[in-house]
């Protein structure tokens, strides 16, 4: 009798994983199942991000607004130096409405500009103040689009929804490399910042 229950149960098991599509796993660290990551299709994904964002961010540098007072975060008018956080939200807000930055991006440079703000405190005016000495994004002083949207790029995933994209620009113009954060928010890739040292971090 027992027999028979076993091989009962042993064939509806069979049938339920036949009938069962098989999804493609991966087993993580700890031993749980994932379903599959499509690592070449991500990488491309990450890497037209990154290059939409600079080809997008070169072209709003050349727009009216930006070079008006309507997105001039910074007011020259005081002792120090100051933020003006109504203007900066109006700025960054561009940005994701831009469709290549999401609130990551929103939340880093937030944080860069409110660190660098306390250290304005203690600068004159008429100096260049932390962290606005180079672009933040081209990690340069210049537009420099043109080489990034040609450099090889490299991506490393940090998790599920993060990586990293190191641009090699390593020919005579550039000679260097530069590592660029992504995070994917609702289901699209999106540039979160450049790794650039303005004296701020």
């Amino acid at each position: 009798m027992k027999n028979i229950f076993f091989f009962g149960f042993a064939l509806a098991l069979w049938g339920a994983c036949q009938s069962t599509p098989a999804v493609p796993a991966t087993t993580t660290g700890s031993g749980t199942a994932t379903t599959a990551f499509d690592s070449t299709a991500e990488k491309t994904a990450v890497t037209a991000a990154v290059r939409g964002f600079f080809d997008w961010y070169s072209k709003f540098m050349q727009t009216p607004d930006f070079q008006s007072d309507k997105y001039y975060f910074v007011d020259y008018e005081t002792p120090h130096p100051e933020l003006k956080p109504a203007v900066l939200d109006a700025y960054l807000q561009a940005f994701v409405k831009g469709g290549f930055a999401g609130q990551a991006f929103v939340r880093r440079q937030k944080a860069f500009y409110q660190k660098a703000a306390v250290l304005w405190q203690k600068e004159e005016q008429g100096d260049i103040p932390s962290g606005m000495d180079a672009d933040p994004f081209f990690c340069a002083q210049d537009d420099v689009a043109e080489y990034y949207l040609k450099a090889p790029v490299q991506v490393r995933f940090t998790g599920p929804d993060q990586a990293t994209a190191t641009l090699d620009l390593t020919d005579p113009t550039m000679g260097t490399k530069l590592n660029v954060f992504v995070q994917k928010e609702n289901g699209k890739w999106l540039y979160v910042g450049t790794e650039c040292d303005l004296g701020v971090e």
